[in-house]
């Protein structure tokens, strides 16, 4: 807590509600070539504890697009197959995510001559 002054007047205890951290969640994050995966973020303030923010709020990044892009809204586009971490970044906090994803199998053709 901080004691704030306004105008000359001394306003004692005022709680000042900072950042602590943040949680980053996919809704799966072993994918095949095509799958869709969901992000949540979660920031634990000091005196209101978490809260899931809005994904317009947070930057993110993938660092393989090849494998995975991912949305300014946290929707992750598995692409190609391998590994990737897409980060999460509100105010000064970062957390981050590993995905793997696998090639969706090809069934043999058979073929009549």
């Amino acid at each position: 807590m901080q004691d704030l002054f306004l105008t000359g007047i001394k306003l004692v205890g005022v709680a000042t509600d900072e950042l602590e951290s943040i949680s980053l969640t996919a809704s799966n994050k072993s994918l095949k070539v095509g799958d869709v995966a969901t992000l949540t973020v979660k920031a634990d303030w000091s005196e209101s504890g978490k809260e899931t923010l809005a994904n317009a709020d947070v930057d993110f990044e993938s660092d393989d697009e090849d494998v995975v892009t991912v949305s300014a809204d946290g929707k992750v586009v598995a692409v190609g197959a391998g590994e990737a971490t897409v980060t999460a970044t509100y105010e000064d906090k970062i957390d981050s995510v590993n995905f793997t994803v696998r090639e969706v199998p090809t069934e043999a053709v058979a073929h009549e001559f």
